[in-house]
C-alpha cells in the first residue's frame, strides 16, 4: 500500500464505517500507529490523525479550540505515546468520544483532556483485544473439537458396518 492509499483508506471520512465493526477495529488487519509510522512516515500518519482531530474539533461545541501548536503537539503525542493502538482503534476512540463516552468537552477543547481520554481508551482497547482473542481461541477450539468429534463419529459408523 502506498502512502497516498494509506491516507485515503484511513481518512477521517471513513471513521464511522470502521466504528460499525468494533471487533475488527481491535483485532483486524489495520496497522498499529507505530507500524504505520515506520511504513508510511510521520507525514502520512500525521495527516490521518490531523483529519481525525479536525473532525472531532468541528463536532464539539467548545467555544475555544486549541492552537495550531497544541494541535501539532497532540499529533506527535498520539504517535509517540500510543504506538500500539491500531489506526482503526483511534477512529473508534473519536467516534465514541463524539458519542459522549468520555464525557463532555465544555467551553474549551484541551489537548490534555484528549490524552487523558486516550489513556482510558487504551486500557479499554487492551481489555477488548484480550476478550476478542479469547473468544476467537475458544471458537477455534470448539471447531477443532467438533472436527475431531465428527471424525470419531464417522469412524464409529464405519466400524459398525464392517
Amino acid at each position: 500500500m502506498t502512502r497516498e492509499e494509506f491516507v485515503t483508506l484511513y481518512s477521517a471520512k471513513n471513521m464511522y464505517a470502521y466504528a460499525m465493526y468494533e471487533e475488527r477495529c481491535h483485532i483486524g488487519d489495520a496497522p498499529r500507529i507505530g507500524e504505520a509510522l515506520k511504513r508510511y512516515g510521520m507525514d502520512a500518519v500525521g495527516n490521518v490523525i490531523h483529519e481525525c482531530l479536525e473532525h472531532f474539533q468541528m463536532f464539539t461545541s467548545a467555544r475555544e479550540k486549541y492552537s495550531q501548536h497544541q494541535h501539532n503537539a497532540l499529533i506527535w503525542i498520539i504517535c509517540t505515546q500510543y504506538p500500539h493502538m491500531r489506526i482503526t482503534e483511534l477512529h473508534l476512540f473519536f467516534v465514541k468520544a463524539m458519542a459522549g463516552k468520555f464525557g463532555k468537552f465544555y467551553d474549551r477543547l484541551e489537548p490534555m483532556d484528549i490524552t487523558a481520554a486516550l489513556d482510558r481508551w487504551q486500557e479499554e482497547c487492551i481489555r477488548q483485544r484480550a476478550k476478542y482473542i479469547e473468544k476467537k481461541i475458544s471458537e477455534d477450539d470448539w471447531k477443532e473439537r467438533d472436527t475431531y468429534h465428527s471424525v470419531w463419529v464417522a469412524k464409529q459408523k464405519v466400524i459398525k458396518f464392517e
